[in-house]
């Protein structure tokens, strides 16, 4: 059957199991236009110049998503249809964060300095920023922080978590933690 004509899940999976050519190339002509998106529209809000490092962080996303033999593909665990999208806005969203850090900080891979303009008072940042610190004191471990973040910034599910050998607890357990740690996030945000 052609790529062109396999659902979401069965191109996913031909393209994880066999590296055919054709449905990579599928792959790429389905998801690039989600991954773009959310990547121009996070350099945007940044107050960056989308067209000048666009391409650039489409490609980190690529990049990270068949990075390790595509581990992080393979970890993805759909909850309802259209999740697979969902996560491909994350993973993109914050493959441009981490693009717009390293540029705020003036490091790159290749040591080069960015030269965009970055306002320090993005809210999407300064939210992110205010999160960890108060999760920093809600948290009762690093594996909490862990767990945390695999959900909120990764988008991993409860359950694609507790799969993760070194968490060590089941789905309910890793629920339990999510729960509990946004509780008291929550309730730390209402003090101030």
């Amino acid at each position: 059957m052609p790529p062109s004509l396999l659902s979401q899940e069965a191109l996913l999976q031909t393209c994880l199991h066999t590296w055919n050519e054709a449905a990579w190339d599928e792959f790429i002509k389905r998801f690039q236009p989600v991954i773009a998106g959310t990547v121009i529209k996070t350099l945007r809000s940044a107050g960056g110049d989308a067209a000048q490092y666009a391409d650039d962080v489409i490609q980190e996303v690529f990049v990270k998503l068949c990075d390790k033999d595509c581990q992080t593909l393979r970890n993805f665990q759909p909850d309802h249809d259209n999740a697979f999208f969902g996560f491909l806005k994350r993973i993109a969203y914050n493959e441009t964060l981490n693009f717009l850090r390293r540029r705020r900080t003036g490091t790159r891979d290749d040591g080069e300095i960015p030269d965009i303009p970055v306002q320090p008072g993005q809210e999407a940042l300064v939210l992110e920023r205010e999160i960890g610190e108060l999760l920093d004191q809600a948290a009762a471990s690093e594996k909490d922080k862990t767990i945390f973040w695999l959900y909120f910034r990764q988008g991993y599910t409860a359950r694609a978590i507790s799969e993760i050998r070194a968490i060590g607890l089941k789905e309910k357990g890793v629920e339990s933690k999510i729960f509990a740690l946004t509780r008291k996030i929550r309730d730390l945000l209402e003090k101030k």
